[in-house]
């Protein structure tokens, strides 16, 4: 501990209102300094994510997507620096089921909006390319044991030409003790149509207590010309992670 001692500074007999300031102005850096030991620059992520809305988090699944989905336009958006920081910590799956982070297209339309390119670039669309995307926010939860689960997600569609995709993705990052540990992609509707063929590669999780339990598919469809619609390759993947 330091000790102060201002008698060495002021003789005791002209200890006046100087004195005072002195220890009170020494006093407020040392704070400082601590405070920025104790919690470090990096907290202000999880100041970030602190201020979502408080939710239980139990499953995550089709009907919860189409939900999030049909109402993207009214959830709260999230900035593109706290996108990216929240993704630093991404655990990639190993897989052989094709994943695509939308991500990308987000961070493209954000900036091209910031920049007041977006209008210039809606007038140069052209097929597979990215219309527009959006970041937002969804809640924080309670994992136990000084951690907590932000939920996110990107809402994204491209050009409305074949090849025309679209789909909300659903991310769950990991705080422990205010620090960012890992995030999760947990749910996905994505869907492309490029007919006769279509894909739809949903994601869902289950949240049992520290159990994190994530379900991966992708789904090749034939477009028949009578409407019909047919599976005609499957594969699916089941990972768990403990919290």
């Amino acid at each position: 501990m330091i000790k102060y001692q201002t008698t060495r500074l002021l003789p005791e007999a002209n200890f006046s209102i100087w004195g005072i300031f002195f220890v009170s102005f020494s006093m407020a850096i040392l704070a400082c300094q601590n405070i920025k030991s104790e919690t470090g620059e990096e907290n202000h992520l999880f100041e970030e994510i602190s201020n979502f809305s408080e939710i239980d988090l139990n499953i995550i699944d089709s009907i919860y997507l189409e939900n999030l989905e049909s109402k993207y336009q009214d959830i709260p958006d999230l900035n593109s620096a706290t996108v990216k920081e929240l993704f630093e910590g991404y655990n990639q799956p190993e897989t052989e089921i094709y994943q695509y982070e939308h991500i990308s297209d987000f961070l493209k339309i954000d900036s091209l909006k910031g920049a007041d390119s977006y209008e210039a670039y809606t007038q140069s669309l052209d097929i597979g390319m990215i219309r527009d995307a959006k970041a937002f926010k969804i809640g924080i939860a309670s994992l136990g044991n000084d951690k907590k689960g932000a939920l996110w997600g990107i809402w994204y569609s491209s050009y409305e030409a074949c090849p025309y995709y679209h789909g909300v993705d659903i991310y769950l990052s990991v705080f422990e003790n205010q620090k960012l540990k890992r995030t999760f992609k947990v749910g996905s509707n994505f869907s492309s149509v490029d007919p006769p063929v279509a894909v739809y590669n949903p994601i869902s999780s289950t949240l049992n207590g520290s159990k994190l339990i994530i379900k991966m598919e992708s789904n090749e469809i034939d477009l028949m010309e009578d409407g019909r619609e047919e599976i005609v390759k499957n594969q699916t993947q089941i990972n768990d992670y403990q919290l």
